[in-house]
């Protein structure tokens, strides 16, 4: 089902319905329009939350290379 579908990441439009909805606390309502919705918006959130995930591993790597050198 879905959780197996979100543990194993084989559903990227899953994978992002549940980063909106848990990091940035996107309502059922505002999922729910982008799920349903044909609006082209889907892609660019999607590549927008890609982008911001990256920095934020990028962040955190930075972030145990400098502890690391203490």
């Amino acid at each position: 089902g879905s959780k197996k579908r979100l543990e194993d990441g084989s559903d990227g439009e899953l994978g992002l319905l549940y980063y909106l909805f848990s990091v940035h606390h996107w309502g059922l309502a505002d999922l729910r329009t982008l799920w349903e919705g044909e609006t082209g918006w889907h892609d660019l959130i999607f590549a927008l939350s890609s982008y911001e995930v990256e920095q934020r591993a990028e962040t955190v790597r930075k972030q145990r290379r400098e502890r690391r050198k203490q």
